[in-house]
Order: C-alpha cells, then sequence, then structure tokens
C-alpha cells in the first residue's frame, strides 16, 4: 500500500441528519427508491398509508369532538 492512501471507512449512513426540508427531501427519496425497487413495498404502503389516514381522522375527531 502507497504511503500517500489513507483508509476510508466510506459513507456512513447514520451521519446524515434528518430534520428540516434536507429530511424531508432524503426520507422522500428513499421511500420513492424503495417503492420503485421492491413491487411488494407498493402494497404495503398503500395499505398503510391508507391505515394512516383513517387513524388520524379518527384521533381528529376523538380529541376534537369528545369531552371525556
Amino acid at each position: 500500500m502507497l504511503s500517500s492512501m489513507q483508509y476510508h471507512r466510506g459513507i456512513l449512513i447514520d451521519q446524515i441528519p434528518v430534520k428540516g426540508f434536507p429530511g424531508v427531501l432524503f426520507v422522500a427519496a428513499t421511500m420513492i427508491t424503495i417503492l420503485g425497487g421492491i413491487p411488494a413495498a407498493r402494497e404495503f404502503f398503500l395499505i398503510a398509508g391508507a391505515v394512516g389516514v383513517v387513524w388520524a381522522g379518527i384521533l381528529y375527531w376523538w380529541h376534537n369532538q369528545t369531552r371525556w
């Protein structure tokens, strides 16, 4: 090995900050990559998204319409 070469650990995914607008872009790009590359994930995300929307509606109704 040449003395001028240094060891590089590569890209560390755990060092990428996932907050704010860059985090939204990172998560969106990751989801698009997964949805494009794994056909079975499409159904999962579709079902999970539909259930999430229904659950969010129930929680919204529960917190704003009931007076327990």
